[in-house]
């Protein structure tokens, strides 16, 4: 018996099962590498949370270096066509005006509310936001103060490669109401089918002063072709090849504030749309009534943001984990912002900094920094990039209280999350029009 299994196992059946098994071995390292990487205890006891071993930064994290770190200035001095937008000069004191008027009208009308944060001792969702006991009461700070700190985020903002980054979207000024936006690459495509169809069965009937633009990440030239012919949308092509190379990575999501700062102008009211979002009927008209109140509508979140953000992103951001493990990890899958001065300075403009920047939205390869166990309670354990970064800036700007822009009208079952949910109307609406059923 012996003798006949080794006459039958030849060296190129070895040499195959070999590389089965290496490569098994290496899928199965790819995706459990950061669970391990960033695998530390919480020991702290009376110390600082600051002082703890486990917060140092993960490994790669300190001495990575950013891939393709060239301006914007230096990509595009060879491009003869793009115009250099010029970028409005607000004065702190207009800015520190508006933002007190909007703290003082959210509370005038109503809608100031305290986030439900509980401490870490009671919370037995692991990967929840809580306030860690050792952490130090932080002091209480004054409007300027905190305007102050959001700014100084964008300290190393080049304004010049802003003006030509946004001269990247020529597209003028729509003069409506409502923009509605959303963006896609190859692999999301059905994804997006989803998102048209529920737009035009629910929401587009029952408004008339609005448009729709559809960014085009990475289509094939036959789905952008279909979809020209079916979305009655604006398709875009999203600027990918004249970014750096880090932020070519559609995994680092910094495509996404760029196009919501070059769009927010064009429109009263600017409607994001991840691919996923869907709509219930009779939803939209109070949606965005509700959004001029607010000023901003976000999708809530439990999650903690200090458990999924690399330490280099809250050091840009001027943060740490004391300061980060009580926040809310408000979804960016779906965000409304109204067209005024504090979104478009405070909350916009910071984000958009904080794509540029290589130790920001993407200090490195994002394929690291993808995966997050919710179910440990672990620190800088993975990165959510964009969804990280306007979460950190709507805490400095409304510290424990960014629930305030949680609209009734934003939220499930009124908006909806359909994550996957694939979707062929495009062929469907194809095989009506041959039939002449349409």
């Amino acid at each position: 018996m012996f003798r006949w299994i080794i006459k039958r196992v030849t060296t190129k059946r070895i040499l195959s099962l070999a590389v089965v098994i290496l490569f098994a071995a290496v899928i199965f390292l790819r995706n459990n590498i950061k669970t391990y990487a960033g695998a530390y205890v919480w020991t702290c006891e009376k110390t600082h949370v600051n002082d703890c071993t486990h917060l140092a930064d993960l490994p790669g994290e300190r001495e990575s270096v950013p891939l393709g770190n060239v301006s914007f200035s230096v990509l595009l001095r060879g491009v003869s066509s793009i115009i250099k937008v010029p970028l409005k000069n607000v004065s702190f004191d207009v800015m520190l005006k508006n933002y007190e008027k909007k703290l003082n009208d959210l509370q005038t009308a109503g809608l100031w509310k305290v986030n439900d944060v509980k401490p870490c001792e009671k919370e037995n969702q692991a990967g929840r936001a809580c306030m860690e006991s050792i952490c130090r009461e932080p002091k209480p700070a004054t409007p300027e103060e905190s305007l102050k700190n959001v700014l100084s985020t964008m300290s190393g903002l080049n304004t010049e490669d802003l003006r030509l980054l946004m001269g990247l979207f020529p597209e003028p000024p729509t003069g409506r109401r409502a923009m509605f936006v959303t963006a896609a690459s190859s692999n999301h495509y059905n994804e997006s089918q989803g998102l048209i169809r529920n737009l035009q069965h629910n929401v587009f009937p029952l408004i008339n002063n609005y448009t729709f633009v559809y960014y085009d990440l990475g289509l094939l030239p036959w789905q952008r072709q279909q979809l020209k012919k079916h979305c009655r949308c604006e398709v875009r092509s999203f600027p990918l090849k004249f970014m750096p190379s880090r932020l070519q990575n559609l995994k680092c999501y910094t495509w996404k504030p760029m196009i919501v700062q070059a769009n927010l102008p064009k429109a009263d009211i600017l409607v994001w749309m991840d691919a996923s979002v869907r709509f219930s009927n009779n939803v939209i008209k109070p949606l965005l009534d509700d959004v001029e109140r607010r000023g901003m509508v976000i999708y809530p979140g439990v999650n903690s943001v200090a458990q999924h953000t690399l330490q280099v992103a809250m050091k840009y951001m001027k943060e740490d984990i004391c300061s980060l493990a009580p926040v809310l990890e408000h979804q960016a899958t779906f965000m409304v912002f109204r067209n005024e001065l504090l979104i478009r300075e405070a909350v916009v403009k910071p984000w958009v900094a904080c794509a540029m920047s290589p130790k920001c939205m993407c200090p490195r390869d994002p394929h690291l920094d993808l995966h997050c166990n919710i179910y440990i309670h672990n620190y800088n354990k993975c990165h959510r990039f964009d969804q990280s970064a306007i979460n950190i800036i709507l805490t400095k700007l409304f510290r424990g209280r960014t629930s305030t822009f949680y609209s009734t009208y934003g939220m499930h079952p009124k908006v909806m999350l359909m994550r996957d949910q694939r979707d062929n109307y495009f062929h469907e609406l194809e095989r009506k029009s041959s039939t002449g059923k349409i």
